[in-house]
């Protein structure tokens, strides 16, 4: 395996080399925590070209160092993360006639590269980002994986120059301004999450998850190389047969057992961070099987009985022979930590769960590890959500499904604390649930937003722009409408803050890679083709991975509901140190600075949370969150204002 690590590059710079290492030595400071081990830079004779590698080893150690460069010199690559199957691609290059000078995965890159050119891509499997630069086209070639798990970011100077990074704060050291983006602002206070290409702050961009960028003679652009690719309506024949159901099952296991064995490879054990729920189970469960030596699980535990899951997460650990660590958190430390949270996130958030992952990696760091095993992805592929479950009994009951109408009942009565969805009273003939619910929740927001911000965005229509973004228009055309929630909340919930801000962010903060197993794509390859009433058989959710895992699980975990990562709601906690620290926040003048929220309102109201139930405390939460985390990211970087 490669190693988890900081990028930086920076292309068609009109500068010394002096000149370039400084900017380069200035970002790659704002990224050890990505890579302590060591930094690594390159520059060609021109100085048109640049980068920098801060590195976290975990395999070959000794010898992969980056840049890594091509026996002729002519290429150099840094890469951030994991290349899979890759004895088995190193051994058929070498057949090719290449020569590899190291161990390291990321060597990998460039034999394919000089094979295959940009269709490299489709060769690479795992969890990766990386910058490659062509001499001899003056080429740079930059991608990121297919789903995502790991960032990278890019801006264009008014000089032309191009920059990227894993982080934006990367791109701030070396000069950029570090400005709000308010248009991106605006989908947050609509629906929560960004679109794809969006971050928080002004110029700056996300290469797309599944994207690559070229930048050659001066100009860029980005081209998608993998798209979800969900089966359009009345194109595939199904089969619903048992024998169906049993193939489908038997290649379920086959492909999750193969993504978890090639996830535990390296010169160091790995961790599994586990709940109570299926999905990290069966991760943990299966490393067990491989592992020689007893296999250490972090989990969570909350002081609220109703979200706490590290009783059970601990049951289950003693089952399979591992050792249970639970990390307390409580609302105090929500708020203490929130800000080191944002910082190096770079991100907002909706729950306490921001801080929760924090101090959840900041555990498994001081244990001394360095790779962790999750179960994200799990839900998106398996339709494991409740609102894609609900998605599915409407379209149920429109086609004279009676039985559906109770499960739709029963649904909506059990799902709003388990899911942390409080479903839209709303028609959701043409929105999908979760979109729905997220409006509901910005329209909940809107009397708290400044009036200036509102009146200077009254044009826009964040919902409208999401739902034609490009990429995501592409990809929902035709496809069944649960297949189209699907692809919306993977393009935007799970690339942009399950992934981005929750997992790579709180994980590289203590210098942990995650590694994603239900996210490998050729497991979702055969996922996506699998008919909904097989994921969704009866209203149940995730029914076809249950039945897979009942080799792995016993009986009663593989049938048991799902339960979110969601921390006990801060809102109204009037007891507690944290809830003073976040009216104290709010009553700041460094909160008063921030252009989004109408501070004294926002304060009055939150004055009188702690009058109010359990229900409307929870639905207030996310706006709670939403307007600390936006202080805590404006102090972090001193966002100036700019619309």
């Amino acid at each position: 395996m490669a190693s988890m690590c900081g990028l930086v590059a920076l292309y068609n710079a009109s500068m010394t080399l002096n000149g370039m290492r400084e900017k380069l030595t200035q970002a790659l400071a704002t990224l050890t925590h990505r890579g302590p081990n060591e930094q690594g830079y390159w520059f060609n004779e021109k100085a048109e070209i640049g980068l920098g590698h801060a590195r976290l080893a975990i395999v070959d150690v000794t010898n992969g160092q980056q840049p890594l460069a091509s026996a002729d010199g002519l290429v150099q690559v840094i890469v951030n993360g994991e290349f899979y199957d890759y004895q088995s691609l190193r051994n058929t290059l070498i057949q090719r006639g290449h020569i590899f000078r190291t161990r390291s995965d990321s060597e990998l890159l460039i034999h394919l590269y000089e094979e295959h050119d940009v269709d490299c891509l489709e060769h690479l499997r795992g969890e990766f980002a990386f910058v490659l630069w062509d001499q001899r086209r003056a080429r740079l070639f930059a991608a990121r994986d297919r789903f995502g798990i790991k960032p990278l970011v890019f801006t264009q100077t008014q000089k032309n120059e191009l920059m990227i990074a894993s982080e934006a704060k990367a791109l701030f050291a070396m000069g950029i301004k570090a400005n709000w983006n308010h248009h991106a602002f605006q989908h947050v206070a609509s629906h929560q999450y960004l679109s794809p290409a969006q971050t928080l702050f002004s110029g700056v961009h996300m290469l797309r998850p599944g994207h690559y960028l070229l930048a050659e003679k001066g100009g860029w652009h980005d081209t998608s190389y993998w798209q979800l690719n969900y089966p359009k309506i009345n194109t595939n024949s199904i089969n619903t047969t048992e024998r169906s159901q049993k193939k489908y099952i038997e290649q379920i296991r086959f492909l999750l057992d193969e993504s978890v064995r090639e996830r535990i490879q390296g010169e160091f054990p790995v961790a599994c961070y586990l709940s109570s729920g299926i999905d990290s189970s069966a991760i943990a469960a299966l490393v067990s099987r491989y592992s020689h030596t007893p296999l250490t699980c972090f989990g969570i535990s909350f002081d609220e009985q109703a979200y706490d899951e590290s009783q059970l997460a601990a049951n289950f650990a003693s089952e399979i022979g591992a050792n249970f660590q639970p990390v307390a958190v409580t609302i105090d430390s929500i708020i203490e930590s929130l800000h080191q949270a944002v910082y190096y996130a770079e991100g907002l958030c909706i729950n306490g769960q921001l801080s929760a992952k924090f101090l959840l990696s900041k555990a498994a760091n001081a244990q001394g590890f360095k790779s962790v095993l999750v179960g994200e992805g799990a839900d998106e592929l398996f339709c494991g959500y409740s609102h894609l479950q609900r998605d599915y009994l409407l379209a149920q009951i429109k086609h004279g499904n009676n039985r559906a109408e109770k499960q739709l009942i029963a649904l909506e009565a059990n799902t709003k604390l388990q899911n942390g969805i409080m479903f839209s009273n709303q028609s959701t003939a043409d929105i999908p649930t979760a979109l729905a619910a997220k409006i509901e929740t910005g329209l909940r927001m809107r009397p708290f937003l400044h009036p200036d911000f509102l009146h200077d965005n009254r044009k826009r229509d964040p919902v409208h722009e999401l739902l034609n973004e490009a990429s995501i228009a592409v990809e929902c055309m035709g496809r069944d409408p649960v297949n189209q929630a699907t692809i919306l909340w993977i393009r935007t919930a799970l690339a942009g803050y399950i992934l981005k801000t929750l997992g790579d962010g709180t994980e590289m903060a203590h210098a942990i890679e995650g590694r994603v197993p239900y996210l490998d794509h050729k497991l979702f390859e055969l996922v996506r083709n699998i008919p909904l009433q097989h994921k969704l058989q009866g209203g149940v959710a995730k029914h076809i991975l249950r039945e897979s895992l009942t080799s792995i699980l016993p009986k009663a975990l593989c049938q048991r509901p799902k339960r979110p990562l969601l921390a006990p709601p801060i809102a109204g906690k009037r007891e507690s140190i944290g809830w003073t620290m976040a009216l104290d926040l709010v009553h700041s003048d460094s909160f008063r600075s921030q252009p989004f929220w109408q501070t004294d309102c926002l304060a009055g109201w939150m004055s009188k949370l702690h009058k109010l139930s359990e229900a409307e405390r929870r639905k207030a939460d996310p706006i709670v969150m939403l307007a600390l985390s936006t202080h805590e990211l404006q102090t972090a970087f001193s966002l100036s204002d700019s619309a």
